[in-house]
């Protein structure tokens, strides 16, 4: 009995330390269970955030992983890192796809970078402004266009006479320079004996009148020209009353016109023509101290456009050159070897007429226009 007592002690002991053993174990399972209770909502939370992801590759630096709800994502997204720029104005740089590390800039270049000039404010039109090495400039530059001004000097120089500007300044094709025939006189040697000789006006009209008439005074030695703008080929005649005609000629053909010196005998000086188309008359009064030389007819003949014509003259000779195309077109008078005293362009069908102080011992001239036309020289003496 006493050795089962010992057993059954034994064995309730080892009971109660199994019993321990269990209930740790409980406590531990309990623990394990309140751990998975945590992990299983861990996962819950991770996967509802998961679910929540929205990035793609391309929103992710190229070489760095994302995990989404569909697994492990490499990243594709361009790494930039630092870019820089420069810009002129008006340019513009696009913006490269990827990231940027926030160090890039974009510069705008000097404006002195971008406005490289010479220009200095005198070289510029006064009013007008430019922008010169980064600094705007107002110009200084005096703008003489369409004016007239008065030479400063005027001085021989070989063959040539040298007019100066009289003021730095932009001039244009409407720009003229005046000097006067005196003062070309006085300073040019050649000219030292040249003749005052003014052209006055003394009509200019266009009429279907057979008749015109104008005043004038006696003794006045006037250079008379008639052009029709249209009518037939037959002769183009006039006779002339209160004036004695030196001499005339004319072109003959369907564009009919006639020229000729007169000497006044009268106040007045009436015209008569032997036709009524329409008629541009324009009549001279050249001055009383140059008269026509009897006889002095020293070249009329038809030439072609632009062709020359080179007629033998005397150094200091006053002569008229007239011109007229055989047809209604322009015409201009150009004149080598000599000094220009006078000259007028007709208003239709365009002739044209000038006094020329010569300098040379050939006249060379060249009437301009499409067609040929038919050229008279008178010679004028003192």
């Amino acid at each position: 009995i006493n050795e089962l007592n010992g057993t059954i002690a034994t064995l309730e002991s080892s009971i109660e330390a199994k019993d321990n053993e269990i209930t740790v174990l409980n406590g531990e399972k309990k623990d394990l269970q309140d751990q998975l209770t945590t992990k299983t909502n861990e996962l819950k939370t991770l996967n509802e955030n998961l679910g929540k992801v929205t990035a793609t590759a391309s929103d992710v630096l190229n070489g760095k992983t994302i995990l989404t709800s569909s697994g492990l994502i490499t990243g594709s997204m361009t790494n930039s890192g630092s870019i820089s720029q420069s810009l002129n104005a008006g340019g513009s740089y696009t913006i490269p796809k990827g990231y940027h590390d926030g160090t890039g800039k974009v510069t705008a270049n000097t404006l002195s970078s971008q406005t490289s000039a010479t220009a200095v404010a005198s070289n510029i039109l006064s009013g007008k402004t430019a922008w010169v090495n980064g600094s705007k400039i107002t110009g200084t530059m005096a703008n003489k266009s369409g004016t007239t001004v008065a030479a400063s000097t005027v001085t021989e120089s070989g063959d040539n006479t040298l007019i100066s500007i009289p003021q730095a300044g932009y001039y244009d094709t409407n720009s003229k320079i005046s000097v006067p025939i005196e003062t070309i006189k006085n300073n040019v040697e050649s000219l030292d004996d040249a003749p005052s000789i003014v052209v006055n006006k003394l009509y200019d009209n266009v009429t279907s009148s057979k008749e015109i008439s104008f005043n004038c005074t006696v003794g006045d030695l006037i250079f008379i020209n008639a052009q029709k703008n249209a009518g037939s080929t037959s002769s183009f005649t006039w006779s002339v009353t209160g004036g004695n005609i030196i001499s005339e000629d004319g072109y003959n053909n369907s564009w009919l016109g006639r020229c000729a010196l007169i000497i006044a005998t009268s106040s007045k000086i009436t015209i008569t023509t032997n036709t009524d188309f329409n008629t541009y008359w324009i009549a001279y009064k050249i001055d009383s101290n140059v008269s026509f030389k009897s006889g002095s007819l020293i070249g009329n003949k038809v030439i072609s456009s632009n062709s020359y014509n080179s007629i033998p003259c005397t150094e200091d000779d006053i002569l008229i050159v007239f011109t007229q195309p055989n047809a209604s077109y322009d015409t201009n008078l150009i004149v080598n070897n000599s000094i220009l005293l006078a000259f007028n362009k007709g208003n239709v069908n365009n002739n044209a007429f000038g006094i020329f102080k010569m300098y040379g011992n050939t006249l060379t001239y060249s009437p301009v226009s499409g067609f040929a036309n038919y050229s008279i020289v008178y010679k004028l003496i003192q």
